[in-house]
């Protein structure tokens, strides 16, 4: 009998098959449609094609439906603003859920407002976009059972209440997954997995598959610029998601970026990244994000010299 040790102590015979359900503090999931974990088996190819593609409204492309995707940035960089152009556009022929903690509801209300506005979008043709007011929950322990429970109770339920129900869902936009859990940034990662797991069940569940663009501040005190993951919100692809789109805003300081970026010196200027997408190809360059006629549109390649605008 060769030995393994869970966290509570107790020894299991590894030689014997693991079965379903917990084995001394030790998970194992079970995926369904027959598959099991552990299981030995041969390649399977995916077919690409069949990917359906969830257009955006902002950029050359859309989103693989059933992705789930990070969008990362600083503060007042443009990612609510983004998101929220994306909603209501896409809201105008499907079914849009729109989850908001940054602000409480009459102050997010007036920021819909603004934007319909400068979009010239007409109320009546949003009808299909739901809001849902979770402004002021907070995750109260940073256990790991206390998350998982958080999750799925507070978060992941309401957004299954409401893929059940929707006809034709194209998005849910989670505005944001870093509020609440910026008391407890090192379980963030742990929380956005809970969170991901659920959503590709309630989705195979439902047989509907929007994409989810998750929003995430870059966070860390002073450490905006920084290029990696170790805090929440790092510039990159955060754990379990499909895609990653950066957003950042920068100012020309010198002779040599003004001509490298074709941008006046003393110019602030916001820009758009799109890191990685899954099961589509997309264009990773870094371009200008510029508004024009109240809409955020895709500019040039910075440093490039292709026909951009930037007001």
């Amino acid at each position: 009998m060769t030995t393994a040790w869970g966290d509570n102590g107790i020894a299991w015979d590894t030689n014997k098959p693991l079965e379903r359900g917990s084995h001394s503090g030790i998970k194992i999931p079970a995926h369904g449609n027959g598959e099991r974990y552990g299981d030995f088996h041969k390649f399977e190819r995916g077919d690409r094609s069949k990917t359906p593609v969830i257009q955006s409204h902002i950029f050359k492309g859309g989103y693989p439906g059933g992705s789930i995707v990070s969008i990362v940035g600083v503060p007042k960089s443009g990612k609510t603003t983004f998101v929220l152009q994306e909603a209501m556009l896409s809201s105008q022929n499907s079914d849009v859920l729109y989850l908001y903690n940054e602000s409480p509801r009459s102050r997010f209300m007036s920021i819909v407002s603004r934007h319909l506005d400068e979009l010239k979008i007409q109320e009546r043709t949003v009808n299909r976009l739901t809001f849902l007011d979770m402004f002021g929950v907070k995750m109260g322990s940073a256990q790991y059972s206390a998350i998982e429970g958080w999750v799925n109770n507070i978060f992941a339920n309401k957004i299954d209440e409401w893929l059940q129900n929707a006809k034709n869902p194209s998005m849910i936009v989670i505005d944001s997954i870093s509020k609440p859990l910026r008391s407890y940034t090192a379980q963030v990662y742990y929380a956005v997995q809970c969170f991901t797991d659920y959503m590709w069940k309630s989705m195979k569940k439902h047989q509907k598959y929007p994409v989810v663009i998750m929003v995430s501040q870059k966070s860390g005190s002073m450490k905006w610029d920084k290029d990696n993951e170790d805090v929440l919100g790092g510039m990159g692809v955060l754990h379990d998601c499909d895609g990653s789109i950066i957003v950042g805003k920068d100012t020309i300081l010198n002779e040599y970026q003004m001509k490298a970026f074709h941008v006046s010196i003393g110019k602030t200027y916001h820009w758009i990244q799109i890191t990685d997408m899954r099961d589509i190809d997309v264009d990773t360059d870094r371009h200008i994000l510029a508004k024009k006629d109240g809409r955020l549109v895709v500019g040039r390649v910075l440093g490039g010299h292709d026909d951009g605008s930037m007001e």
